[in-house]
């Protein structure tokens, strides 16, 4: 006597990779918040137990495979042979799991954790998309390329050195940003709404930056009571007891008030500085400044461009290939920038140079001149998240 088989439906599954730094990391999250309400199995393959995507992961309820790899550039020479053997292991686990539970797609999102999946996806025939944050492209991405013809860039690609038929590839899509940084308010309605004195953002990275803290303290120290700043300074965690005591060297503190882990600092003179050691709600912060002196990190950049802010940009300097200075290099070369100081020329001069413009002036004019720069700022806004989306549909054949 027969039995009637019931035809099960398997969801498809996509894998997510990502791992290193916060540049590759949020991307991957606002895609997995697009997808996730989906009939998808969504896997983040990412670095080790102890990295920041495998805590992320585990915050966001995402399954998590952790590979115990680290990146090949400036280690030794043993370091280097010991991360080419992890990385082999890992690959090959991979290849394996893949080859029995296989994979609608792999979205790769660079740094050396996506590595041995891409590249598996690749061996394997499985579609592999691929978005590269930066305008230079990380080594990863830079080998993985060659192995699909679906490949993005948050930024139009600036490298002379790479093959020009790889980079002819990208699409320029922009980076994903949180939906709490599209939802700010436009420049236009914010810069109309102020008055008083100008309101700056000091970022120097969710680690901070401490020669870009102690130039800007100096800076402020230098100018006219009546005309300095009100001033927004996350410090990084490590260097965040260090600042208060430069501010504190330099008489800019009337009492301190503990907020958290944070302190808030208040200016003897006219106006104010807060200090935070980092700050977990920027959009906050991005509704109400006039402009923010940062880093240029990929994802730093494509969430001033969304909230249309005039910046001053330090590009770090160890940044592989000087990517951090291309990506500001684009803003500049729009006139949606106020201007970018490498960090070996960043001193109160230089700051001043930049800043004295718009401080010297009533701060009605300042504002009208930062809001025509604000609004070429906007001009470069790209939202990839619904072409992104659509493609990765696409490819597990369901309908939006």
């Amino acid at each position: 006597m027969s039995k009637d088989k019931t035809k099960v439906n398997k969801k498809p599954i996509i894998i997510l990779s990502a791992g290193g730094t916060g540049g590759h990391v949020f991307p991957l999250l606002s895609l997995f918040e697009s997808l996730k309400s989906y009939p998808i199995d969504i896997e983040w393959v990412g670095g080790s137990k102890k990295s920041m995507e495998c805590a992320l992961a585990y915050k966001e309820s995402i399954k998590f495979t952790s590979l115990p790899i680290k990146g090949i550039r400036g280690k030794n020479t043993i370091q280097k042979i010991v991360s080419v053997i992890v990385l082999a292991i890992s690959i090959l686990k991979l290849f394996i799991r893949f080859s029995v539970k296989r994979p609608s797609l792999v979205v790769s999102f660079g740094g050396y954790a996506s590595f041995p999946s891409s590249i598996v996806a690749a061996a394997l025939r499985i579609p592999l998309f691929i978005h590269e944050q930066n305008s230079v492209l990380g080594l990863s991405n830079k080998i993985l390329t060659r192995f699909t013809n679906h490949v993005w860039s948050g930024f139009p690609i600036q490298s002379k050195k790479d093959n020009q038929n790889i980079i002819k590839k990208f699409l320029w899509i922009g980076n994903p940003v949180r939906k709490a940084i599209k939802n700010i308010e436009p420049p236009k309605q914010r810069y109309e709404s102020r008055y008083g004195k100008l309101k700056i953002l000091i970022l120097g990275g969710s680690q901070g930056a401490k020669s870009l803290n102690e130039a800007i303290v100096h800076w402020l120290d230098q100018i006219e009571k009546s005309k300095r700043p009100i001033i927004y300074h996350q410090a990084g965690k490590s260097n965040y007891k260090e600042l208060i005591d430069y501010y504190s060297k330099n008489s800019f503190i009337k009492d301190i008030k503990n907020i958290g882990d944070n302190q808030k600092i208040t200016k003897f003179d006219n106006g104010k500085v807060e200090v935070f050691s980092f700050i977990s709600d920027i959009h906050k912060i991005y509704e109400c400044i006039d402009i923010i002196i940062c880093r240029s990190g990929a994802i730093s950049v494509s969430e001033i461009i969304f909230a249309g802010i005039p910046a001053i940009f330090v590009p770090f300097p160890q940044a592989v290939d000087d990517h951090q200075y291309h990506n500001a290099k684009i803003l500049l070369d729009n006139n949606a920038a106020i201007g970018i100081i490498r960090q070996s020329d960043l001193n109160s001069l230089s700051l001043s140079e930049m800043m004295d413009p718009f401080l010297e002036i009533n701060s009605i004019q300042a504002r009208k001149e930062l809001l025509e720069i604000s609004e070429r700022v906007l001009q470069l806004r790209k939202d990839p998240i619904e072409y992104m989306l659509s493609k990765c549909l696409k490819v597990v054949k369901i309908n939006i």
